[in-house]
């Protein structure tokens, strides 16, 4: 088949094996992903109704959008009928539709075999990170479609195990997944339940490359922010080794090698490896997102920004990459671009914050943006809600002590941020750079407490 999209995972589409790029606009792709699952043809009504129902002229965003269609998929695929469009991609692989139209007649009919190539096209969630905050009724039916798949797969997963073949593999994939879930965040409960999972894939399969790496992002995370010991970082060191030594082409170990090098300050290497993780996958968020932190630690903001804008746009559920690329374009002296990511940030960590009110991540990181939206009072409230929450939690120390310094509290935020340092936590380089902590640059106690930081 010359044309295959993948949409169990970020969606792709790629030509006799090439991957092609697609269209910036999240609309245009969540059209492309709606028509080709669709059984039949779709009214023009109906997708101006799901995309573009807030705009002055819907008609003319779906021919916009079409047109960007045609140039990716080919303008014969794109069928248009009375009124209505559908895609012709009788010639195309479809991950998603292969599944749907396999587990249709029941899971329990397919041999053990066939379940398990079923399972290798699942590379993450349905349309993982496409997320349309002004689209209600087209997310609605994103997150039916994801609920479906994860049941097709749960079930695939069990049709796996019951036959006791190979089964350890995707038993080691299932724990990676659950791994993930809080990997980026920072948050200390949430490192330790991703450690615990990343062990229990590596004791179903000692040579699983995902989970190595994993495990190498939660100890270098760990040793940055909340164990800053010699042994931590050589486990950190040691997970990404066996990470590229298992799987030296798999972008995820690049990226993991990138941010342990980094907590070294072999910033060179780092970047390196993550520039090496981009080119094997330009479409990791893991690459961008570390690749920022280590550019703004090492004051390249330029850089930084860079990174965290491709981050941000490649998971559009994540807040905390707006936020921080605000901080950088705030440091270049780009307002502009600096109210739009602070806008994008804000919007997209309310809802995270409406599905879990207790996230630390989110109301810690948040209320620093809040600030810059000049909600001052409701980031002073967002961070009493974090410290209650979670107040030994070195990360949430940090960014609520970011929020102190720069309303002028400063005692109070030196406060916290001693609390870090008698721990030997924190990355000095990310503080020195930190324009947030603008306000405590001379006095003494801020001096005093960069010279307990490695």
């Amino acid at each position: 088949m010359s044309l295959h999209l993948r949409m169990l995972g970020t969606l792709s589409v790629s030509h006799d094996g090439r991957t092609l790029e697609l269209p910036a606009s999240r609309k245009v792709r969540a059209l492309l992903a709606y028509l080709a699952v669709a059984p039949r043809a779709v009214p023009r009504h109906r997708l101006c109704r799901l995309l573009w129902d807030t705009t002055s002229d819907p008609r003319g965003e779906l021919r916009w959008s079409l047109s960007k269609l045609r140039a990716v998929i080919g303008a014969a695929r794109v069928v248009n009928g009375d009124d209505s469009i559908r895609l012709d991609l009788a010639d195309s692989g479809i991950d998603a539709l292969e599944v749907q139209s396999a587990v249709q007649a029941g899971v329990g009919h397919l041999a053990a075999a066939r379940a398990r190539d079923l399972l290798a096209l699942f590379g993450g969630e349905f349309l993982e990170g496409l997320e349309l905050d002004d689209c209600p009724e087209l997310m609605g039916w994103v997150l039916a479609q994801r609920h479906r798949f994860n049941a097709w797969r749960a079930a695939l997963l069990k049709r796996v195990e019951e036959e006791h073949d190979e089964s350890r593999g995707y038993g080691a994939y299932d724990y990676y997944l659950q791994g993930r879930q809080h990997l980026a965040r920072m948050m200390h409960r949430g490192l330790e339940a991703s450690r615990a999972m990343f062990v229990r894939a590596l004791e179903l399969d000692a040579d699983y490359a995902p989970a190595w790496a994993g495990l190498a992002t939660v100890h270098a995370c760990l040793y940055e922010w909340f164990d800053p010991s010699q042994v931590v970082l050589a486990q950190a060191e040691q997970a990404s080794r066996r990470a590229l030594a298992a799987a030296p082409r798999l972008a995820e170990a690049h990226a993991a090698r990138g941010l342990v090098r980094s907590l070294s300050r072999h910033y060179d290497e780092a970047v390196g490896e993550f520039e090496a993780a981009i080119r094997i996958n330009p479409y990791l968020f893991d690459g961008y997102y570390y690749f920022a932190r280590t550019a703004f630690a090492r004051g390249d903001m330029t850089c930084a920004a860079e990174m965290f804008s491709a981050a941000a746009q490649l998971r559009s559920e994540d807040f905390q990459s707006p936020m921080l690329l605000a901080t950088a374009d705030h440091a270049l002296g780009r307002e502009s671009a600096a109210h739009d990511a602070v806008q994008t940030g804000i919007r997209r960590v309310e809802l995270v914050l409406a599905l879990n009110p207790h996230d630390g991540r989110a109301l810690s990181l948040g209320a620093g943006t809040l600030i810059d939206a000049g909600q001052t009072e409701r980031a002073l409230e967002w961070s009493r809600r974090c410290l209650a929450l979670y107040p030994g939690d070195t990360s949430a120390l940090v960014n609520v002590a970011c929020v102190h310094a720069r309303v002028g509290q400063r005692d109070e935020a030196l406060t916290l941020l001693e609390r870090v340092a008698a721990r030997g936590c924190g990355k000095r380089d990310w503080i020195v750079n930190d324009p947030d902590y603008a306000s405590l640059r001379q006095e003494p106690r801020f001096q005093r407490l960069l010279s307990r930081l490695a």
